[in-house]
């Protein structure tokens, strides 16, 4: 896997204490060369791919004294994979720091988050709607800092801190056959989360701390005959933290003048950290209102009703 680099660079005023000595220390911050959505595509493919999207870095540098977090610095740098930057800090050689990294793509410079700092960090959206976008999955990690030595060194790889699903529906031919004489040239999806949905990440406790219900996306997709018999109908990312979960949606499909054309209630499958999973099923031609599927193992799922 290909890998690329930042060495982050912020300089912390000098810090008046009989105790404290000058420590110079250099980080190289790792992100994986790929992403859930484009497992397939590195990530200098996907910015090569698109002149609006940026890659940057937020740091945040933490003093700790026990169970207190003192922020001491945040930086926010584009991420360049073509170049290095070197950092140095002064620390105080009787304390212990804590350093957070967030990796984001921005579109046109504008986030797909709003960040307070990095223990409060909240996915974009307006009255409970979700940006379907597969550039908003970012990167996370965090690394210990011990005071007392002249010299620090590190490496740190980060990690995604989501899991991914996608709905594909499987009936595709059975649907323009049945529609033989009036098929809509697209649908509308909708997909409701009817359990909580998780939008706020903290990188501190490296989990998701703020959900809720009501969210939802909706999408209009093209209705043609691609040869596969199968249609991507929808997919989202989730923040997670190392605790398996369980996800409930009800997916509605439309046609263009509003009218239903089936609706899926109480559709369950379980996720978990950096996990890629398919949901499949006949979701334009089924026959019941509503189904379930509740699964504990790792593989697609494939669904008949």
């Amino acid at each position: 896997i290909h890998m690329m680099c930042l060495l982050i660079s912020c300089i912390m005023p000098s810090i008046e204490d009989d105790d404290s000595i000058e420590v110079t220390y250099q980080v190289r911050v790792i992100a994986p060369d790929s992403l859930l959505y484009f497992p397939g595509l590195s990530l200098k493919e996907i910015l090569e791919k698109d002149d609006d999207l940026t890659l940057w870095l937020t740091s945040e540098l933490y003093e700790v004294n026990g169970a207190k977090r003192i922020l001491l610095e945040r930086c926010n740098n584009k991420f360049d994979v073509y170049t290095q930057t070197l950092n140095s800090y002064k620390l105080k050689s009787n304390a212990d720091y804590l350093l957070l990294y967030f990796l984001e793509f921005k579109r046109s410079h504008e986030s797909f988050y709003e960040i307070d700092n990095l223990t409060n960090v909240k996915l974009r959206g307006q009255n409970n709607t979700i940006h379907i976008e597969p550039n908003k999955e970012s990167f996370v990690g965090k690394t210990e800092l011990k005071g007392g030595s002249k010299d620090f060194c590190d490496t740190i790889i980060l990690k995604s801190p989501f899991s991914f699903y996608l709905l594909e529906t499987t009936d595709l031919d059975a649907f323009i056959e049945k529609h033989a004489d009036s098929t809509p040239d697209s649908i509308d999806v909708k997909v409701e989360y009817l359990s909580y949905y998780p939008y706020v990440f903290n990188l501190l406790l490296m989990k998701p701390v703020r959900s809720d219900r009501g969210y939802n996306y909706k999408r209009r997709i093209s209705v043609e005959d691609n040869g596969t018999g199968k249609l991507e109908l929808g997919t989202d990312i989730l923040f997670m933290g190392e605790e398996r979960s369980i996800v409930s949606i009800r997916v509605t499909i439309s046609n263009p003048y509003s009218q239903r054309i089936l609706s899926c209630r109480n559709v369950q499958f379980d996720y978990f950290l950096r996990n890629r999973k398919v949901v499949q099923g006949n979701f334009l031609t089924g026959k019941q209102e509503g189904i379930i599927v509740d699964t504990a193992f790792q593989d697609d799922i494939i669904v008949e009703f």
